[in-house]
């Protein structure tokens, strides 16, 4: 099933790009390129939007404007982080008894 976004959903104005793909991955993808090449949008990699690593550390300042978009994105995709997988934590001390 094709996923499709309009930029002006992504609070753009005056612009009626559509963007399409078979996946969210080749949506945002897109997305990306198109706000970098066409609006000058300084937009993190497609990869870190959707495993939902946009952040606002703040070692790491993100544009409010660019977070407004990514959450838009993310929403209108009904994209969540992916989960990441579970790590056994090493045991401290002995594992086996004496």
């Amino acid at each position: 099933m094709t996923k499709r976004i309009k930029c002006s959903e992504l609070g753009v104005k005056d612009c009626d790009a559509v963007v399409s793909g078979e996946t969210a991955g080749d949506v945002v993808a897109e997305v990306v390129n198109h706000l970098r090449a066409e609006h000058d949008i300084d937009m993190p990699d497609a990869d870190v939007i959707l495993k939902g690593e946009v952040t606002e550390d703040p070692l790491d300042v993100v544009d409010p404007a660019v977070a407004l978009i990514v959450e838009r994105l993310t929403e209108a995709l009904s994209l969540s982080p992916l989960e990441r997988p579970t790590v056994p934590r090493p045991s401290i001390g002995r594992t086996t008894p004496r």
